[in-house]
Formats: C-alpha cells, sequence, structure tokens
C-alpha cells in the first residue's frame, strides 16, 4: 500500500505543479498608470510593468482589469518569466495570436525575446546576438519585423520573430550618438527615424542608405527633446513627414531643404488599415483626412487633459493621457475602467446615495462604493468636471452625471456614456400662465454686500413693474450712504407677456441648445472695444495685449465652432476676486407654483456678468443647466442700469470672455 500511497502523493503533486504554473489571470482592482500601454489587434489593452512581472488586460467590453503572469516554455515545462530578468518589456503584436516581447534592457551579451502565438497565454525563449546596447524601437509592417537599437543596430525578421537577421545599415556613421528613438515604417522600404537629441532620419531603400534631415526642434516649432511620432507616405500625399513632441505637431514637404511648420494638433498617428491620419486638435477634438484637405471629426476629448494616441484598431481610435484610456469610435465615447486597491477616505459629509448605492464626486473624479469589496474605489468619466449626480429612473447601475451643462446616462458596469436630455422639463408649470416675475441680484464679499429686487405683474396682456427695492451693508459706508444705498429706485418697465410665453415655450424644448455665433451681430465696433478691454485689463495677467494676439483673436473668433463656444460660456473664466454673485429669476404662475431660474457666480470671474454662465432649474428634484441665450438676453432687458456687475448680456460682453479663453490656451 505504501508505494501506491506514495505513487498516488505524488501524481497528485505533479498536477497541483501543472496547475499552478498556469497562467494566473484575476479581477485586479490596481491603480495602473496608463504610461506603459499596447493595443492589441482584437482591441485588447495590454499594460506592461517597468519591472516585475505582472502583467495587466483589458477587453473594451471588460470593467475590470485582468493580471497575469507570462508563462514560458522551458524543458522543465511552464516556468513564470521572472526567472528571466525582465525589465522594462516592449510588446509588439505582430498579427492576431502572434505577439512578441522584448526585454528593453540589455545586461548580458545576448538579448533574450519571447515569442507567443497564443495571444500571450503561452511564450518560448529565443536569443539575439547583440551588443551591450538599449532598445530604441521595434515595429512590424509588411511581414517584416524590425529592431532598432539605440546606437544604430538594426535586426530583422521575415518568420515573424523566429529567426533574426543583422542589416548592416547606413546609420553605422552615427552611432556615436544615441539615434533610434522612435521608429516608424511605412513599408519594407520608406520609413523615418528620430534621435534622442531631435535628428531625424529618413530611408527609401529599408535603410540600406540614409538621409538625414533638418529637424523641428532647430526651428523652435517643438520643445528640445525627443520627437515621440514620426511618419511619412500615406496614400497619395507621401511628400509630407509629419513630427510631433510634447503636445505639438508639425509638418514639412519633402524637399531638398526641409521648412517645418507648426500644425493645430497636439498627437496624431496613422491608421495603416485606412490609409489616414488621425489628429488629436488643440481643442480635444478628433480628426481624420486622407489628404490633408478634408477632414472627418470623429469625437472630441475632455480639453482640459492631454491625450496622446497610442493606437488604431478596427476603426476605434485608443487615446490615454496619464490614468485613463479612452477609446473613440463612430458609435461615442468611452473610457476603460480605472480602479485602486488603495485606502480611500470620503467624508460622510460628502456622500451621496442614489438609487440605494453611495457615490462622491472631485471635480473630474467619480468615487463609488463597492458593497461586496467594503471599499471605495475611482473612475474617471470622460467630463471636465461632475457637477451633480442623480438616478436614472428604477436602473441601480447607471447614473446621470453633469458637468454643469449637460446630463449623460453614465453605466457603471461597463464605463459607457452617453448624452441625456429631459424632454420639456417645465411642461407642468407652463400649464398655467405666468402671473408674476421676481429677479433678484446679489453680490458679497469681504467689503460688505449688496442686493437689489424688481417685481413684474401681469396685467392683461403686459407685464409692468411692481416695485423696486435695493439694500446693502458695507464696513465702510458713511450713514448718508448707507441710507441711500437702502433706497427704494423709481423703476417703471413693461413688456408683452406673449414675448414671456413664447421664450418660456422655447426654453422648455430647447434648454440644452448649443451656444451659436449665428444668434449675435458683430460689428468691428463690438471686435474693437473687445480689443480696447482687452488690453486694458493685462494687470489680472491672463491674456497678452501684444497686438499680434489681438489680432489672433479677433480672426479666430468667427472659426470658433457651436460646441466650443457653448463650452466657454458656460465654463466660467476662473478669476482671483472673493465677490460672490448670484442672479434669481423667479416665476409664479396662476396656480400658485414656482419656477426659479438662477446663475451663481462663487469667484466672480473677471468681465462676466452671473447671468452669463448657465441658468439652473430644478426638474424633479434634480439641476438641469440651460444655456438658452435669447431667454438670457431677454431677462436682462427686465434689469434697471447697474443691477449687475458691469454690463448685461450683450455681445461685447460675450466676445471678451471669449477673447480672454482664446489667448490663455494660446
Amino acid at each position: 500500500m505504501k508505494p501506491l500511497s506514495f505513487c498516488l502523493i505524488m501524481l497528485l503533486f505533479s498536477i497541483g505543479n501543472a496547475l499552478w504554473a498556469q497562467p494566473k489571470e484575476m479581477d485586479y482592482h490596481e491603480v495602473l498608470n496608463v504610461g506603459r500601454v499596447s493595443v492589441a489587434p482584437d482591441g485588447t489593452v495590454w499594460h506592461l510593468p517597468d519591472r516585475g512581472t505582472t502583467f495587466h488586460k483589458m477587453s473594451s467590453s471588460d470593467s475590470l482589469w485582468r493580471a497575469f503572469t507570462p508563462m514560458v516554455r522551458t524543458d522543465n515545462g511552464l516556468v513564470e518569466i521572472s526567472q528571466f530578468g525582465m525589465a522594462r518589456p516592449e510588446i509588439l503584436f505582430y498579427d492576431d495570436t502572434t505577439v512578441l516581447l522584448i526585454n528593453g534592457f540589455i545586461f548580458k551579451d545576448t538579448l533574450s525575446y519571447y515569442r507567443s502565438t497564443d495571444n500571450g497565454h503561452t511564450w518560448t525563449r529565443f536569443q539575439l546576438p547583440v551588443a551591450h546596447e538599449i532598445i530604441g524601437s521595434i515595429w512590424s509592417c509588411d511581414g517584416r519585423i524590425w529592431i532598432f537599437l539605440t546606437f544604430g543596430h538594426l535586426y530583422y525578421s521575415e518568420d515573424g520573430g523566429i529567426t533574426f537577421s543583422y542589416l548592416s545599415d547606413a546609420l553605422s556613421k552615427y552611432r556615436r550618438s544615441n539615434i533610434a528613438e522612435e521608429l516608424f515604417m511605412a513599408d519594407a522600404k520608406y520609413g523615418m527615424l528620430s534621435s534622442g537629441y531631435g535628428d531625424i532620419f529618413i530611408t527609401d531603400d529599408g535603410w540600406k542608405s540614409a538621409r538625414r534631415i533638418d529637424d523641428p526642434v532647430k526651428q523652435g516649432l517643438i520643445p528640445d527633446g525627443n520627437i515621440f511620432w514620426l511618419t511619412c507616405r500615406v496614400q497619395s500625399w507621401n511628400r509630407y513627414l509629419f513630427a510631433s513632441a510634447r503636445g505639438r505637431v508639425c509638418y514639412a514637404e519633402m524637399a531638398d531643404s526641409i521648412q517645418w511648420q507648426l500644425f493645430p494638433a497636439r498627437s496624431f498617428l496613422v491608421d495603416k488599415a485606412r490609409n489616414e491620419l488621425v489628429f488629436i486638435m488643440n481643442n480635444g477634438s478628433i480628426l481624420r483626412t486622407s489628404d490633408m484637405a478634408h477632414y472627418d471629426t470623429v469625437g472630441h476629448l475632455p480639453e482640459a487633459y492631454d491625450f496622446d494616441i497610442i493606437s488604431v484598431v478596427q476603426d476605434k481610435i485608443y487615446c490615454k493621457d496619464s490614468h485613463r484610456i479612452m477609446v473613440v469610435s463612430d458609435t461615442g465615447i468611452r473610457e476603460f475602467g480605472y480602479y485602486t486597491d488603495e485606502p480611500i477616505k470620503i467624508n460622510k459629509d460628502d456622500r451621496i446615495r442614489v438609487a440605494g448605492q453611495l457615490f462622491s464626486f472631485d471635480w473630474n473624479i467619480l468615487y463609488c462604493f463597492d458593497k461586496t469589496r467594503k471599499q471605495w474605489y475611482r473612475t474617471y468619466p470622460p467630463l471636465g468636471q461632475i457637477t451633480n449626480i442623480t438616478t436614472y429612473g428604477t436602473e441601480t447601475d447607471t447614473i446621470l452625471l453633469s458637468d454643469g451643462n449637460l446630463y449623460y446616462r453614465y453605466a457603471i458596469r461597463d464605463g459607457s456614456i452617453l448624452p441625456f436630455r429631459y424632454e420639456h422639463p417645465l411642461e407642468v408649470f407652463l400649464q398655467s400662465p405666468v402671473e408674476t416675475v421676481r429677479i433678484t441680484a446679489s453680490q458679497s464679499g469681504c467689503g460688505g454686500g449688496r442686493k437689489q429686487e424688481v417685481e413684474y405683474c401681469r396685467e392683461g396682456g403686459l407685464f409692468t413693474t411692481l416695485k423696486m427695492t435695493q439694500s446693502a451693508t458695507g464696513l465702510y459706508f458713511s450713514e448718508e450712504e448707507r441710507q441711500k444705498a437702502n433706497a427704494d429706485v423709481s423703476f417703471h418697465h413693461s413688456f408683452p407677456a406673449s414675448k414671456l410665453d413664447s421664450l418660456l415655450r422655447d426654453l422648455d424644448e430647447h434648454y440644452d441648445l448649443q451656444i451659436s455665433w449665428r444668434q449675435f451681430v458683430v460689428t468691428t465696433a463690438d471686435l474693437d472695444s473687445m480689443q480696447t478691454v482687452l488690453s486694458d485689463e493685462s494687470e489680472h495677467g491672463y491674456y497678452r495685449k501684444d497686438s499680434a494676439s489681438m489680432r489672433w483673436v479677433r480672426d479666430t473668433l468667427s472659426l470658433i465652432s457651436d460646441s466650443l463656444l457653448t463650452s466657454i460660456v458656460m465654463s466660467p473664466f476662473n478669476g482671483y476676486c472673493t465677490t460672490q454673485s448670484t442672479l434669481k429669476i423667479q416665476f409664479t404662475n396662476s396656480d400658485g407654483k414656482t419656477l426659479l431660474l438662477e446663475c451663481h457666480d462663487p469667484t466672480c470671474s473677471t468681465g462676466t456678468v452671473p447671468y452669463m454662465l448657465p441658468l439652473k432649474l430644478n426638474v424633479k428634484g434634480n439641476i438641469v443647466y440651460s444655456s438658452h441665450i435669447p431667454f438670457m438676453q431677454f431677462a436682462s432687458s427686465l434689469m434697471p442700469d447697474g443691477m449687475v456687475t458691469k454690463e448685461k448680456f450683450t455681445i461685447h460682453e460675450l466676445l471678451c470672455k471669449v477673447g480672454r479663453v482664446l489667448s490663455e490656451e494660446r
């Protein structure tokens, strides 16, 4: 019995070892810096560690990273890749199933690299003879794999990475400097290579010969440092060169003398499947083009963050900043999940209960409480800011998020996000006619406060003023000034009731309508006045008052898209003043129901009257934001001069606000 028992134990032990040696996968809630990610042909994102052996994957349908350890086939069976000392690995997806994993730092006389034919489940180890160098760049194109080492040594494979051959290339005379920072191959012959010092090399014969060309760093178009992306030869316009570094893109026409020109984009990549270029423009929009003359807009990323394009796979554009991955396609924009195992503490006062779940938010971060794990985790919906969280019907895995402009339906499970609007938010209130209108404007700060109120009442087909009152407090008022500041003001005004009824109905149907330049008549006098105001207010330090900047603002105004104009108006410019301004417009109908529209400016943005900010109204207990310019302009006509900070809602004030934003972004 003993031999049988011993054999059984050994058999179980062997089975256990075999099972233990299989690739380990688990749900992984961890903070992952997405600086080192790659996208596989099936759209799966891989996260690679600088050191260590824990890799992560996430498909477009996942909400969690999957942690796994690569297992290498050896004579002794499957062993963890940690035994081979991987440091800053580079990865190359050759085809749908073949993957190459290359050690970025070389400390021995042989370079070990790993090849997988089952999409990364198991790997086979190979060796490439090489001197003491570091991997500069790897590339795959037209069935050939290229490996450039930092001092110009070049290897290529034509069998999918099973064997590599050394190419005595034309870069040997440059090997005293680091020359292999980024590589782009358009096909087996045409390619570009950048050095770590800004030098650019091009070839048209597969690196049997090469030509060094002027770089955009020397012309001051791109900051000193590495050029991160280069490309040439795309469809019919292969005479152009493109380069990008640190959020700037420039291009040049290939000629004997290269003259680079700045292009208003911050990142780009070639979509090899469609022979197109894809750009992230400075305003966050993503454009496609095949001829640099006609562009298609694919989507729009949050403008406040520096995204780079990392891949274009299956008509999906993958972009990243330091902590999240955005996937842009014709169906919309979604973000890959981002979770953390680090302890997060949310004060009770900051917790929001929605549909039986706990949430919190801080600017653009959404915090969710995981009941199973008893922990908070955070995610980053693709919004510039989060201003409100509310329920979406009876669903528990979907919530509504607001960015202070629109609401978005956010699915917690998969991270998908879609715009949402309420249908006819004023429908119930408008069933009875409005009888009274009360407008209250107030400002408060360290020096005191001021409040003014005007009230209108319906009389037949007209609304006429009922009364106007004002009050003020201040530390530095004399008694005479105090009495004057608190005295009632004589103000008489009337307007047709049909005008108000029409605007309220329009507000009910188009409360989230985008702001358009077509709503304004911009005159030369308006532009001249804007230029004067911006030049006179340079002490605030927000913009440059030189004539070139002012001309640029004037020339750019007419080119601003409706969506960007809406974004500018809906986002107040941050000032340093401590004064707070509030504008309230309250309507009461014949049934005694009230509708309150409110604008609040917590920082007294320089040159921005409160009602240039979004109007807020309450719908079913939720705050809705309106960007209805005609209604704002109408409300300004109901107030006497001096009732609000600076001027009323005019094209002049709008131009000044937009001009400040443009000058600062330039």
